[in-house]
Formats: C-alpha cells, structure tokens, sequence
C-alpha cells in the first residue's frame, strides 16, 4: 500500500476520471491509475479491474462495454429527464405548471 500521504484509491480514480473526456480503454484507464496509485498487488491491473466494477458503475463511470468506460459526467452531458404533470394538478396541491 502506499504511504499514509498518497490519496486513496478512490481520490485517484476521481483524479483521472476529471481528465479523461471521452470513452477509454480500461486497460489504458487502469495503467493512468496505477502510475498515480501504485500497488503491491500480484496483479494490479486486474485488482484495480475489479475495484472499478464493483465501487464504480452508475456513480463516477459507466461501462459501455467490458472493455471501454467513460466518465458519468460525459455519459451524461445533455440528458433530460420528463417528468409527467397531471392536468388538473397534483394531487397534493402542488401547483399544475402549464397554467404557470
């Protein structure tokens, strides 16, 4: 593990996941990582896989598909969510928008 000074591992991923700005390789991802965040694993690239499957997905990244990752904040870029009003209002008093 590395010294108490080095971020953690999580940190780190942020960190590179602020510089990518498009879909990468996971490899390609976990290589920029580890030269951040070294590991005394015996397989590093494989644990930081790993790591990234389990912690990650629909929070910082997504996986396209087992090899590629984008950041969420790509992913995400220009999405917008409807969100259906009823005609009359909403049952709880919350005020009925097209009438705004």
């Amino acid at each position: 593990m590395p010294d108490n000074k080095s971020p953690s591992l999580d940190k780190t991923i942020e960190q590179v996941l602020a510089q990518v700005d498009g879909p990468i390789p996971v490899d390609e991802f976990a290589t920029r990582v580890l030269a951040i965040y070294p590991s005394k694993a015996k397989k590093p690239m494989a644990s930081i896989r790993s790591h990234l499957r389990e912690e990650h997905p629909g929070q910082t990244l997504v996986f396209l598909d087992r090899h590629t990752i984008v950041p969420i904040r790509v992913a995400m870029r220009g999405v917008r969510f409807r969100t259906p009003h009823p005609r009359g209002g909403h049952p709880r008093g919350i005020p009925d928008r097209t009438r705004v």
